[in-house]
């Protein structure tokens, strides 16, 4: 998912990627030590003025900001947004291949259950 916020004249900008799986299951345990050593390459391979973050919970963030011309108009608002979504879906999809778990719209809001039931 993308997420936009405009502040003044700038734009921030970021792509929840994914969560790094847990080592709860057999199966997260054993993609971490790849997802991880991709982690430490992937600031060298952003564009200018991008950024990744990792989350305490262990979600990916990529994430920028861009200055908008001023009157902003609908069509440079979507232009920026179009383009950053173009960025990022090589990186997004990199990520998803090497096993980045994906997140569900309510993991993403904070809403999902976190026991049974």
């Amino acid at each position: 998912a993308i997420h936009a916020r405009l502040r003044d004249t700038r734009l921030e900008l970021r792509a929840s990627a994914g969560r790094i799986p847990s080592t709860a299951r057999p199966e997260g345990a054993a993609r971490r030590e790849g997802l991880f050593s991709l982690l430490r390459l992937l600031p060298k391979t952003l564009p200018a003025h991008w950024r990744a973050d990792l989350a305490p919970d262990h979600t990916l963030r990529l994430g920028t900001e861009i200055a908008l011309p001023q009157p902003l108009t609908p069509v440079e608002l979507l232009s920026a947004l179009a383009s950053f979504a173009l960025e990022a879906a090589p990186y997004l999809d990199l990520l998803d291949e090497e096993g980045l778990a994906a997140m569900g719209w309510a993991e993403e809001a904070g809403i999902a259950k976190t026991c049974p039931g």
